[in-house]
């Protein structure tokens, strides 16, 4: 199994801040239309924000149109890769709704 074959799930903490907007969310749609990450792939951010998960895929896309621009149907694929959790970094239960989303995206899969 090569690294391209790996189902991931990348989680961000933090994910409303600056580096997630400035840089991070730019550099993975990058590597996403260079076809450099795994087949199976998804972000999952985690942040205190009370969004919905179309709030926050609006969010993802502005952040990343204010660096470029990317053709609609990339921009979309993209954006549906990207899911949210929403919670207090020292409550418990956040951590428990995160891993239950891990579970809904590897059912998917």
């Amino acid at each position: 199994m090569d690294k391209y074959t790996v189902p991931t799930i990348l989680t961000i903490f933090g994910v409303t801040g600056d580096l997630a907007q400035k840089k991070i969310f730019p550099a993975l749609i990058d590597l996403y239309t260079k076809n450099l990450l795994p087949e199976k792939f998804s972000i999952v951010g985690v942040a205190r924000r009370d969004l919905s998960i179309g709030e926050f895929q609006r969010f993802v896309r502005e952040a990343i149109e204010k660096k470029k621009h990317y053709k609609e149907d990339v921009m979309s694929s993209f954006i549906k890769r990207i899911k949210y959790s929403q919670g207090q970094f020292d409550d418990e239960q956040t951590y428990l709704k995160t891993k239950k989303l891990f579970e809904e995206i590897d059912n998917e899969w």
